[in-house]
């Protein structure tokens, strides 16, 4: 299956999930990349509110494929979620990450459990991640892989991490919408001004102020 396939499959057992229409950022090309846009919302408040956006990606005639996954929380205190998915050149690696846009407090319990999924997965290579300001705020159960190993890990690693984002969802505090908008937005302006591997590319793609629009509906801020 997809990371779009199976996300959706794990979150649809909870909720009705509303598409959200990308409008002018529903297909993007250029420079032979060609990004398709996706989100969905919840369709209600019960039990928190949250989006869901997909980045399909595809390249060099179909030889490099990404799937991106984000997933932010509108009234809990979860952490941002977002997850990687890329084959190139018969080259797989997975990034599945947490970011602390938190309110509060990381509940340990919460962060033990990430920290289980991601010795689950000890075994397979490590992917080199260029060092970026957002690793300061990348939280601890993140995991980056790469390597034949990982193609058949793939969608195991992108179920048991929207799993862990279930669990965080039931057991977080609720907060105001304005304060988590705030503090997702304040990631997103660093994005945007401080930069970050996608973000430079759809830049340079795309230029500034269609990729901050781009942003800004995938992160709903």
């Amino acid at each position: 299956m997809t990371a779009k396939e199976t996300v959706l499959g794990i979150l649809g057992k909870d909720r009705k999930l509303t598409p959200v229409d990308p409008g002018q950022f529903s297909k993007m090309s250029k420079s032979g990349m060609t990004f398709n846009i996706s989100a969905y919302d919840t369709a209600d408040k019960n039990g928190g509110s949250y989006r869901v956006s997909f980045i399909d990606m595809k390249a060099m005639l179909g030889l490099m494929k990404m799937e991106t996954v984000i997933i932010t929380s509108d009234d809990r205190d979860v952490p941002l979620f977002s997850f990687d998915v890329i084959k190139a050149m018969g080259k797989n690696t997975v990034l599945a990450e947490g970011y602390d846009t938190l309110v509060g407090d990381a509940p340990a319990e919460l962060l033990e459990e990430g920290r289980k999924i991601k010795a689950s997965y000890e075994s397979l290579p490590d992917y080199a991640r260029e060092a970026r300001w957002y690793d300061a705020i990348l939280l601890y159960f993140s995991l980056a892989k790469t390597g034949k190993e990982v193609r058949d890990k793939a969608e195991g690693i992108v179920s048991d991490y929207t799993g862990l984002f279930r669990q965080w969802l039931a057991a977080a505090p609720e907060v105001s919408p304005e304060e988590k908008k705030a503090a997702t937005g304040e990631y997103v302006s660093r994005l945007l001004t401080e930069g970050g591997a996608s973000t430079d590319q759809f830049k340079k793609l795309f230029g500034e102020e269609k990729t901050d629009g781009l942003f800004r509906f995938l992160f709903n801020v």
